[in-house]
């Protein structure tokens, strides 16, 4: 492949990060220098990755591929960019020894800008739902992609800074509009939270410094509109990095647990269009852990308690905006949906196969007594999928298990994958459609990725180089 779109298949978390960081160093190995291309999302996307030096980083904003030498991050027109979170992650990178992390990154002009106002509001509507809560980052990113969509809501764009004067004036005008919002919830006893969200809805001073601070960031990246994509397609190797998953889509996730915008490979291969690409040599890859989780509220029919408890996440856990961290057996339903919801997938990645190491059995859902997303069809309308939502999250759907023999460790003494495990791997690939298995996860960096070799999986290690 010459290049690659990575799409997480589950409720986001399935390890996205480190294959992104694993495919950049194998490019680079090769000798390219790679591109990676955020398509979706924003600052609420925590895809962790760690090096073989033990250096760990969430990447936010920028490609998960940053670690290695000479690779670049291009922001696209789908990515929302909040200027203040991207300054702190680049300051984060440079004290792990990444050079000019900014300097190396490029953004689309037409990309949207989520503002200190959009986290007020979308913090006091999480607050305001109470135990209804959505599972919202608290970031405000769905607020400002909904502002995109809405053609008179004072959306801000990155490049509306060119004028400074005009830039302040969207962003006065967004910060009426919020607060408007904000005075109809019922906020009376929401806690410190919401009084220092309303205060900032408040100000009104603040919005010129927002401005000033705002506009200086981004005058000192560099900007376009799609040509740095065409360059970087025509010159080396591209890698499209996603963020959340399918089943968090927001026209084929189960609403309201959603994000508001495409996390399939809808936007990439909208880019690659764009950029006249549309025919070049890319393998979409699906991502899927060896078991599922989800981070925050929503259905999850194979959640199990015990397993929770058993299987901690050490990059995960209970979140102030989004809930606690859920544990559950693999769910091939959930898999098979999102596969059909993301029609062009060409291969699968299978990450955390090592967190099931000394299980006596693994277990997995191949169907449901009662399955609601048998009726979705193609294009389902937001009704069906509240439905969907609604059927998932109650007793009436039991899902059905099967059990396969557990093993002691993923990786076999040989730095293979154990008889045992691969025979999971099997069944995973078998339930989902039978599509083939391009890379395996046996921990949590670069030298624990198998690749098949000669017909058995083997580590292959790519450049292990820090920038």
């Amino acid at each position: 492949m010459k290049h690659a779109i990575v799409t997480g298949l589950s409720f986001g978390d399935e390890g996205k990060g480190t294959t992104v960081d694993y495919l950049a160093r194998e490019f680079a190995a090769q000798g390219d220098s790679p591109t990676i291309v955020r398509y979706n999302g924003g600052p609420q996307a925590a895809h962790h990755v760690v090096d073989a030096r033990g250096r760990v980083h969430c990447f936010s904003q920028f490609g998960a591929g940053m670690f290695v030498p000479n690779a670049r991050t291009l922001l696209s027109r789908f990515m929302l960019v909040e200027p203040f979170a991207l300054v702190r992650e680049a300051r984060l990178l440079e004290t792990l020894g990444v050079c000019d992390p900014l300097k190396r990154a490029s953004i689309d002009n037409r990309a949207v800008l989520v503002t200190p106002y959009h986290r007020a509001i979308n913090r006091l509507m999480e607050i305001n739902r109470g135990e209804h809560r959505h599972g919202s980052c608290g970031l405000g990113v769905g607020q400002a992609w909904l502002d995109h969509l809405h053609r008179r809501a004072p959306s801000v764009r990155v490049g509306d800074i060119e004028d400074l004067e005009r830039f302040t004036h969207r962003l006065e005008q967004q910060r009426l509009a919020k607060y408007d919002l904000a005075i109809q919830l019922d906020t009376g006893e929401l806690g410190e939270e919401a009084d220092q969200a309303l205060a900032m809805l408040r100000d009104r001073q603040l919005c010129k410094q927002i401005a000033r601070d705002a506009r200086e960031i981004l005058l000192g990246i560099t900007r376009d509109e799609g040509e740095s994509l065409e360059h970087a397609l025509r010159a080396g190797r591209v890698i499209f990095e996603g963020a959340q998953g399918v089943l968090l889509d927001a026209e084929r996730g189960f609403f309201p647990h959603v994000t508001a915008t495409r996390t399939t490979t809808h936007n990439a291969n909208i880019l690659l269009e764009e950029a006249g690409a549309s025919g070049a040599d890319v393998k979409r890859l699906g991502i899927l852990r060896a078991y599922n989780t989800r981070h925050g509220a929503g259905p999850f029919p194979t959640e199990r308690a015990d397993l929770t408890e058993q299987i901690p996440d050490w990059h995960n856990g209970q979140n102030r905006w989004q809930g606690g961290w859920r544990v559950g057996d693999f769910d091939a339903v959930l898999a098979r949906y999102a596969l059909s919801a993301c029609k062009d997938i060409d291969a699968l990645v299978l990450t955390n196969l090592d967190r099931l190491d000394g299980r006596q059995s693994v277990e997995m859902a191949t169907c449901y007594e009662n399955n609601p997303l048998e009726e979705l069809g193609e294009s389902p309308t937001l009704e069906k999928m509240s439905i969907a939502t609604r059927s998932l999250t109650g007793e009436d759907v039991c899902p059905k298990t099967v059990s396969a023999p557990g093993w002691s460790q993923a990786r076999s003494k040989n730095e293979g994958l154990s008889e045992r495990a691969m025979q999971w791997v099997n069944l995973i690939a078998s339930e989902c459609g039978d599509y083939p298995v391009e890379l395996l996860s046996v921990g949590a960096t670069a030298q624990d990725k198998l690749r098949l070799c000669d017909g058995a999986w083997r580590i292959q290690r790519p450049n292990l180089q820090v920038a």
